[in-house]
């Protein structure tokens, strides 16, 4: 029984993560958005390095909660056996 309470507080972690991860992502889109539209070319080109690192975080973002949704999966299985 101990062990399906650790697995639910899991389960409970990665889902809290998860809500983590998409609410940082909406705002880190709407950053971009307002970048994008703010910057019309720079000195140096730092207004490319910027939208990149903020593209390179927005990629991040997605692939860690791809990572998060699988243990979700995974932890549902276990759950189940």
């Amino acid at each position: 029984m101990e062990t399906l309470r650790e697995i639910k507080a899991l389960d409970d972690a990665v889902k809290n993560q998860i809500q983590t991860i998409d609410a940082f992502a909406r705002t880190n889109r709407s950053n971009i958005a307002l970048v994008e539209a703010s910057l019309v070319g720079g000195v140096r080109g730092h207004d490319a390095k910027l939208r990149a690192t903020l593209h390179s975080v927005d990629d991040g973002l997605t692939r860690a909660r791809g990572e998060l949704e699988r243990a979700a999966d995974a932890l549902r299985r276990v759950q189940a056996i």
